[in-house]
């Protein structure tokens, strides 16, 4: 039985599978900073000096979900 993929999923399992290249990007930029807790997709730091210093780029914990970021 062959599937039919919309774009949508095309591009979700390419991202999914190979990987986001801005998202790599942020990877190994946050890496260096410290300060867990992290967010759970970009692995921005929340917490210590790191956490103020992305706080002041608008990278913030998410209100519903503090594992995340909010934007």
């Amino acid at each position: 039985m062959s599937e039919q993929l919309s774009d949508t999923d095309r591009k979700w399992r390419k991202m999914l599978a190979d990987g986001h290249p801005a998202l790599t990007v942020m990877h190994h930029i946050f890496r260096y900073l410290p300060g867990p807790p992290r967010c759970k997709v970009c692995h921005n730091p929340f917490g210590g000096v790191g956490g103020k210093i992305v706080g002041l780029l608008g990278f913030r914990p998410s209100r519903k979900n503090p594992q995340l970021c909010h934007s």
